[in-house]
């Protein structure tokens, strides 16, 4: 991935090009588990030294990605995730291209978050997870170590389930819960609301069994 980003700046600068508008991550921070923090920050140094006019619009979690937890929530009454006192700030991917257009129309400043207005608990998206079940559904906080064997003997690949649990040891550590004003700002709309986006995925999948 870094070498594609590397690959990709020096083509910008040999091009001349004007303006580049770039996808990011809200947890870009030293230090940081998440497996693509440090490939986002050193893409987002190369930018400011390359001296490229361009915005990094650092997106935080995908609602329709972080909602295959949630519809499997609705069938089993529990949702088990290392989230520990983390908080997760939901966005759409809808709010994020529409970021990502107004900050070229509009040549942006140089740092945009696009983040979703509320932040959730575990607790908080076990209660989203309810409301589309006909049961009760329980926040489970799970150890890194069985999250990752629970999505293996899911099918998911060796690599991803690093990814995802690197990725849920960054919200673990309280570094995904920004919330900001920027989608408005920028869009003129209110960001879709996390329970929106589950239920626009409950009606294209089905729960795992």
């Amino acid at each position: 991935m870094l070498v594609h980003h590397i690959n990709v700046v020096d083509a910008a600068v040999r091009a001349g090009v004007e303006y580049v508008v770039y996808l990011s991550i809200v947890d870009i921070e030293p230090g940081s588990p998440f497996c693509f923090a440090p490939v986002h920050a050193e893409t987002e140094r190369m930018l400011r030294d390359s001296g490229l006019r361009h915005v990094a619009v650092r997106a935080s979690v995908y609602g329709e990605f972080f909602a295959r937890w949630v519809v499997d929530a609705t069938a089993s009454g529990e949702i088990a995730l290392p989230m520990g006192s983390g908080r997760v700030s939901l966005v759409s991917r809808g709010d994020v291209a529409r970021c990502l257009i107004e900050c070229a129309r509009r040549r942006a400043p140089s740092v945009v978050h696009a983040t979703g207005r509320h932040s959730y608990s575990l607790a908080e998206v076990a209660d989203v997870a309810a409301t589309f079940s006909r049961r009760t559904v329980e926040g489970v906080d799970i150890a890194p170590d069985e999250f990752t064997s629970q999505l293996l003997r899911q099918g998911v690949g060796p690599w991803w389930a690093y990814a995802f649990t690197s990725m849920f040891a960054s919200v673990r550590e309280h570094r995904f819960g920004v919330t900001t004003g920027d989608v408005v700002a920028l869009t003129g709309r209110a960001p879709v609301e996390f329970s929106t986006s589950v239920e626009r995925v409950l009606q294209t999948v089905q729960p795992r069994s």
